[in-house]
């Protein structure tokens, strides 16, 4: 009897962590196209935090990883003010 709630147990404990990690999300962006014809520059402004309790050089650092992302996997130009 006991042997059968230890098999339950794993059963249910296996079956709960395969959800878990299987419920992960992954996100890619390969599938945009640009004409580089056309566009050849992005412009950024930084994002503003509204929050009290955001750590402040957050803001800084988002719109760094964010400019620097664009301009390692794209041939787009980043300009540093915004038109």
């Amino acid at each position: 009897m006991a042997s059968t709630y230890k098999t339950i147990a794993y059963t249910l404990c296996t079956i709960v962590i395969l959800t878990l990690t299987s419920c992960i999300p992954s996100f890619k962006f390969n599938g945009s196209n640009i004409n580089y014809d056309l566009v050849k520059t992005l412009s950024m402004d930084k994002f503003p935090i509204r929050c009290a309790y955001v750590w402040a050089p957050m803001e800084s650092m988002f719109y760094n990883s964010l400019s620097d992302a664009y301009a390692q996997k794209t041939k787009l130009k980043i300009l540093k003010k915004k038109w």
